[in-house]
Parts: C-alpha cells; sequence; structure tokens
C-alpha cells in the first residue's frame, strides 16, 4: 500500500470527497491539516502554489478533481467500466455547478450582490436535485446508488453537498433523503461521519 499524504486547510472544503474516498476504502492516509497562519510559509513548497495536495509515496498531485479520480481509480470506486466513469464524472460536474452557485452567495463582501445571489442559488437547489434524482433514475433505477448498485466516487460527491444542505436547512426530496441513508449506511462512511473533526466550512 502506497504511503499517503492529504495536505489541506482545516476545513472540509475542496478535500472532502478525497477524504471521503479514504474512509470508503478504508486506507490509511495523514490527514495533514494547515491552519491559515501557516499557509504563507507552507505555500511555496506547494505545486501550484495552492491546496488540496495528495502526496504519493513522496510524488505530489495538485488539484483537487485530479486527486479526487485518482484515488477513486486507486480504490475501485470509479466503475467498472469507462461508461460508469463517465457517468460518475456527469454527477461530479453536477456537483460542481452546485458548489459555483453557491460560493457566490456566502462568500463576497458586497451584501447586495449576495443577496441576489443567495436567490438565484435557491433557485437553483430543485434544479440540481431534479438532476441528481435523472442521474439516479438512470443509473440505478432509482434504488441503488447514483451509479449501478455500488458505492462510488459520484456518492461521495454527492454527500458533500448536503453539508451545505444541513447546514442552510435546505430540504432535500424523499427519493434523496433516501439515497443519502444508503450511502450514510455504508459502515465506514458512516464510522467516518461520526468521527471526523467539526469545521465550521
Amino acid at each position: 500500500m502506497p504511503a499517503y499524504k492529504l495536505y489541506y486547510f482545516n476545513a472540509k472544503g475542496r478535500a472532502e470527497v478525497c477524504r471521503l474516498l479514504f474512509a470508503a476504502a478504508g486506507a490509511k492516509y495523514e490527514d495533514i491539516r494547515i491552519e491559515g497562519t501557516e499557509w504563507p510559509k507552507k505555500k511555496p513548497s506547494m505545486p501550484q502554489g495552492s491546496m488540496p495536495v495528495l502526496e504519493v509515496d513522496g510524488k505530489m498531485i495538485p488539484q483537487s478533481r485530479a486527486i479526487e479520480r485518482f484515488l477513486a481509480r486507486e480504490f475501485g470506486l470509479y466503475g467498472k467500466t469507462n461508461m460508469d466513469a463517465a457517468n460518475i464524472d456527469v454527477v461530479c460536474e453536477t456537483v460542481t455547478d452546485f458548489f459555483q452557485a453557491l460560493f457566490p452567495a456566502v462568500f463576497g463582501s458586497d451584501e447586495a450582490v449576495k443577496a441576489e445571489k443567495m436567490k438565484a442559488f435557491k433557485e437553483f437547489v430543485p434544479v440540481y436535485m431534479q438532476r441528481i434524482e435523472d442521474c439516479l433514475k438512470k443509473n440505478a433505477g432509482g434504488k441503488g446508488f447514483l451509479v449501478g448498485s455500488n458505492l462510488t466516487m459520484a456518492d461521495l460527491a454527492f454527500l458533500r453537498t448536503l453539508d451545505a444542505f444541513d447546514k442552510m436547512e435546505l430540504k432535500l426530496t424523499d427519493t434523496l433523503t433516501a439515497l443519502r441513508k444508503r450511502i450514510e449506511a455504508a459502515p465506514k462512511i458512516g464510522a467516518y461521519l461520526k468521527s471526523r473533526p467539526v469545521t465550521e466550512n
């Protein structure tokens, strides 16, 4: 087993899907959380000057999506076929759309702009849920996971968005609530969710 080190801030952020992938695989890694005050000194040593970064036997991989796909392939969580992988990518890109709608509504200094973006985000939420439900229906007949009958990176990416749903008290559809329960019922995922550090984001 390679030696893995994951570098990120003490937050869920762009590293949480990576951590969920490690959890689902039951794979050991060093979860290295860097405080904001430490980042200026650490930044020059990081490829592309950003995080997260995954170190695998001394080799550094930047960019969260590249890391996620690497880990999903490593751990057999990227489907069984190329079409499975494409369908997983569809879900993951849909999750990206969700966060791209959310971030301008939460971050920024102009309150009027944030209010406008929040309105747009809340209008997008049912669209997002419908897209995820469509993926579920297409790929698993609505009863399994998002791509086939086994847990994949797609389910973990979707699960990551539910931190925002919980924090903002957004209501899931019954179908997606059932999907959430199936994902969280995976023993290693349930254990991770109960034990992970509590952070603001």
